[in-house]
């Protein structure tokens, strides 16, 4: 099951479970679901207004295996903002304002194989940050 409410007008939502939840080319500024552990594997939130993964008020998150989140407004990356995904192999956060990178942010993406962190404000990346990325085959 699908769910594509791309290219509207959305400032927020309320979800359920759903197999595929588009939400790119909104105006999302916060995000409330209940998602089935079983059944999410991608989540599209690119082009929103999205301030941080705190915006994003989930549980049950570990089930995505692809999380699409660039062209937001994410500045900082925080140690447990990534700890609910233990199965996530793809993770674009390219286009945002991120400037800073906390050292453990990526320490249970031990399935993470595709990692763009591009087009950001990054001056400085953590020698430790890529170590528990076991899995990791390409890197922006």
């Amino acid at each position: 099951l699908t769910l594509d409410l791309s290219f509207n007008n959305l400032t927020s939502i309320s979800l359920l479970s759903i197999h595929n939840l588009l939400l790119n080319n909104n105006n999302l500024e916060i995000i409330f679901c209940n998602i089935n552990d079983q059944n999410t594997k991608l989540m599209n939130l690119n082009k929103n207004k999205l301030k941080g993964l705190g915006n994003l008020n989930c549980n049950n998150l570990y089930s995505i295996e692809t999380f699409f989140f660039s062209n937001n407004l994410l500045k900082e990356i925080k140690e447990d903002d990534f700890s609910k995904f233990f199965y996530l192999i793809e993770l674009d956060l390219s286009i945002n304002n991120l400037s800073k990178i906390d050292s453990n942010a990526f320490r249970d993406l031990k399935s993470l194989k595709y990692l763009n962190l591009s087009f950001n404000k990054l001056e400085l990346l953590e020698k430790n940050l890529t170590i528990p990325l076991i899995s990791l085959m390409t890197f922006d």
